[in-house]
């Protein structure tokens, strides 16, 4: 794209680049998880992604991140989840779903 100056010569204006996301083919095919444990210090929150099965909970992933991106993905997610629900109806939460360890909080 270019735009002109003052003395009518052009010049290139730069469009924002979009990052391409790149992924081994073991990362796209991606992990289940039922169960989520959320924690935080000052500096940073750790979301851990579980398997629970029976009396049986495996760590499927953890994510640390910066309290500024923990609160962009919360507020992500929760317009994917008005999007879901005005397409498929309301998502209703069993309470026997909830991991117990998402109310934990490290200091």
């Amino acid at each position: 794209m270019a735009n002109k100056t003052e003395n009518g010569k052009k010049k290139s204006v730069d469009k924002p680049r979009q990052s391409r996301l790149m992924a081994e083919p073991h990362v796209l095919e991606g992990k289940y998880c039922n169960a989520a444990a959320l924690s935080h210090t000052k500096r940073e929150f750790v979301l851990d992604f579980i398997f629970q099965l029976g009396n049986e909970a495996h760590l499927v992933s953890r994510i640390l991140t910066n309290p500024a991106h923990a609160k962009a993905i919360l507020d992500a997610l929760r317009r994917n989840v008005e999007q879901y629900e005005k397409k498929f109806g309301l998502i209703s939460i069993e309470s026997d779903d909830l991991w117990q360890g998402s109310k934990q909080t490290r200091h």
